[in-house]
């Protein structure tokens, strides 16, 4: 499988969020991210949050 960006996400889910705003939340805060720490399920926030103390 090859990968994925957040347009095919977004066209594959759209329909379980009633905004474009819901969907973000939910990628971005909500969504473990299988390139992050996986096996913590980190979420994009997380990962951003995690980097941005070590700077």
């Amino acid at each position: 499988m090859g990968a994925t960006n957040g347009v095919d996400i977004y066209v594959r889910h759209r329909n379980a969020f009633k905004t474009k705003e819901e969907f973000l939340h939910w990628y971005n805060e909500l969504r473990p991210h299988r390139a992050l720490k996986f096996d913590i399920l980190e979420t994009p926030q997380q990962a951003f949050l995690r980097k941005m103390r070590k700077n």
